[in-house]
C-alpha cells in the first residue's frame, strides 16, 4: 500500500497518510477527513532524479559522450564492459590522481623546482619580466 503525503485544507497540517486503493480514491475525492474536521488534499511534490538527465547531461571525456538518459548509459556499459566510470570521489579515482601528482612534482624538482606551485609562481615571474623586455619598459629595446 502505497504513502501520500497531504495537507489538511483546514489546519493546513502537513501529513503522510497510508492508504490501499479505496483508500487512494476517497482521498482523491476530497473525502478524507482531517482532527480538525477540514479535509486531505494529495500534494505533488519534485522527485529525486538520480543519473543523467536531458537538461543536466552526465559528461564522461573518457567515453567521449556525454549521457542524457540512464538507458544510454546502461547501453553503452554493456558495449563497453572493459572501460570503468570514476568520479571525484572514488578512491580508485584519488589514488591515480595523487599518483599523477607524485610523478608531476619528481619530475619538477629534476628540473630544479621545489613542486608545482614554485613551477607556476617562475612562469608567471618568466612572462611578465619577457612582457616589459618586449615593450622596452625594461630600458632594454629590442632591436629585432
Amino acid at each position: 500500500m502505497p504513502l501520500y503525503d497531504t495537507e489538511c485544507s483546514g489546519c493546513g497540517l502537513v501529513d503522510e497518510y497510508f492508504c490501499s486503493l479505496e483508500g487512494y480514491k476517497e482521498l482523491q475525492a476530497g473525502k478524507v477527513g482531517c482532527d480538525c474536521g477540514g479535509y486531505l488534499s494529495i500534494l505533488i511534490r519534485p522527485v529525486m532524479f538520480v543519473g543523467p538527465r536531458c537538461d543536466r547531461p552526465l559528461n564522461i571525456p573518457n567515453a567521449g559522450k556525454a549521457f542524457t538518459d540512464p538507458g544510454q548509459l546502461r547501453e553503452w556499459k554493456k558495449a563497453n564492459p572493459d572501460q570503468q566510470i570514476y568520479g571525484p570521489n572514488d578512491k580508485v579515482w584519488q589514488h591515480q590522481k595523487e599518483k599523477l601528482e607524485e610523478k608531476v612534482t619528481k619530475k619538477l624538482q629534476k628540473r630544479g623546482y621545489r613542486d608545482r606551485h614554485h613551477y607556476s609562481e617562475t612562469r608567471k615571474a618568466e612572462k611578465a619580466r619577457e612582457a616589459l623586455v618586449n615593450s622596452g619598459e625594461a630600458g632594454v629595446k629590442k632591436f629585432f
